[in-house]
């Protein structure tokens, strides 16, 4: 019913801005600390119409800004700001994507888990299933619910 009655209040435009997708890299502020920039933020929402955003500001293979992550807390932060920004302009609330190869190895504090096709051939159901959780845990607390974990592995 919800879904319903957004539809139904979302123009064509906005429809559209629901299938875009922007890295997180595009609302940053310049410089440190690492923080969204509210001016970049609600441009990109206004013009494109936002669907969801993605990735972490410290993707990579070097810290940024003496950091290489932010916490729970801070993720909590910067998330409820994105999403008071969509509320603002009118928009249902963006899905926040992060990877998550590792377990939610981008918040700092996190559990870091063996990748997935690592526990794919442990042949330990278990293993897997409970690394799942974590990673579901540790995202949850961040306000990252959507977790992307592109690892296929096929049997042949």
């Amino acid at each position: 019913a919800a879904a319903t009655l957004w539809l139904s209040r979302m123009s064509a435009a906005d429809k559209i801005g629901q299938m875009t997708q922007l890295d997180i890299s595009m609302v940053l502020a310049d410089g440190c600390p690492l923080r969204i920039d509210d001016a970049k933020l609600r441009r990109q929402l206004r013009v494109h119409r936002l669907g969801s955003l993605l990735n972490s500001p410290f993707s990579g293979t070097e810290p940024r800004c003496g950091s290489s992550g932010w916490n729970a807390t801070d993720w909590r932060a910067a998330v409820e700001h994105i999403q008071t920004a969509a509320a603002d302009e009118g928009l249902p609330p963006l899905i926040y994507g992060i990877d998550s190869v590792h377990g939610a190895s981008y918040c700092r504090g996190a559990t870091l888990l063996p990748q997935q096709l690592g526990l794919a051939a442990s042949f330990d159901e278990s293993l897997a299933a409970a690394s799942g959780w974590i990673t579901g845990k540790d995202s949850r607390a961040a306000a990252t619910p959507w977790m992307f974990a592109p690892i296929l592995g096929v049997a042949s």
